[in-house]
């Protein structure tokens, strides 16, 4: 079984993969105006704003049960506390584009040009955000147990032996 707090680096992947595609497939649409693959790049693009965007709710969920499950002291209350604000503020940014772009519009609509602009601009706040979360993880160890982490490090299993045919 996995640990709550190993879910949020999981989940929080898929928003993330699935955002930075939309500007590219929006991009492609706007500069394919008139063939038929222009409809494909835009419905491609507001499909993967949709499935990020909710994508996105499971990880700040998945974060915000992680963090309960935490013991923070020092120095990493305040990154924590900047990641999550962040990524609550980045998640609802990008809820805001979500409907603005797809509420009441077909998915092939052409993007204007507005839009790929904030999606561009948007993904500042994705950067900011996993920015603090790598400094929880790697500079003060949270959700990681840094026991087991260090022993498997200093004393690596062995690798398994062939025996010779």
């Amino acid at each position: 079984m996995i640990a709550t707090t190993h879910l949020h680096p999981i989940i929080v992947h898929a928003p993330l993969a699935l955002w930075v595609t939309v500007p590219v497939f929006y991009a492609l649409a706007r500069r394919s105006a008139g063939s038929p693959r222009a409809g494909l790049y835009a419905a491609a693009g507001t499909l993967n704003l949709l499935l990020g965007t909710v994508a996105s709710v499971m990880a700040v969920l998945s974060g915000l049960l992680a963090v309960s499950g935490l013991s923070v002291v020092g120095i990493a209350q305040g990154t924590l506390s900047r990641h999550i604000g962040w990524g609550v503020a980045t998640s609802f940014l990008y809820l805001c584009l979500t409907l603005v772009r797809a509420v009441g519009r077909p998915l092939a609509d052409l993007p204007g040009r507005g839009m790929v602009v904030a999606l561009c601009i948007a993904t500042v706040p994705v950067i900011v955000t996993g920015y603090y979360g790598g400094q929880n993880v790697y500079r003060f160890g949270l959700g990681v147990d840094l026991v087991t982490a260090t022993e498997r490090a200093l004393h690596p299993p062995s690798p398994p032996r062939i025996a010779p045919p």
